[in-house]
């Protein structure tokens, strides 16, 4: 069987996504019960290292771009996906910072009033909206770089 020249190439995602699309959804069946009144400072405990190892694994992808050598991973982009590769790396930073804040805030979320609880928790959801988009948004990028590399139209 003949294999394409797509087929071929390793997708840098590949190591990254399954294992943080993974830590979202194990984060997000926690998440109902944290907003419970039965919630206790264990389970926000278990909430917040969670969310250490999400940060953790959301370092090691954005320090990919730099294993490659390149000061500047744009430049290794095809001209016109370019920009939008420098966005998706800007907003790097800004989602780990919010992890980090997530991570701060949940040091004390389980003696805060069930409101306060509740708005945690939609930061949460609101960051791994944004994640999920940041990571279509790159796959999208990859493969379109993938498919002009390989001849496919512009």
């Amino acid at each position: 069987m003949a294999m394409t020249p797509t087929e071929s190439l390793p997708n840098p995602q590949d190591a990254c996504s399954p294992s943080i699309e993974t830590k979202l959804r194990a984060i997000e069946a926690r998440l109902p019960a944290s907003t419970e009144h039965t919630a206790d400072q264990a389970d926000f405990e278990a909430l917040k290292d969670d969310l250490r190892q999400l940060h953790l694994q959301l370092r090691v992808h954005q320090t990919a771009d730099f294993r490659k050598g390149s000061e500047d991973a744009s430049a290794d982009a095809p001209p016109e996906l370019a920009e939008n590769h420098k966005r998706l790396v800007s907003e790097r930073p800004r989602i780990l910072g919010d992890l980090d804040r997530l991570i701060r805030t949940a040091e004390f979320v389980a003696d805060a009033s069930l409101e306060d609880r509740d708005v945690f928790i939609l930061r949460i959801k609101e960051l791994f909206a944004m994640l999920r988009r940041h990571q279509a948004e790159e796959e999208r990028l990859f493969f379109k770089s993938v498919w002009r590399d390989t001849g496919g139209e512009s």
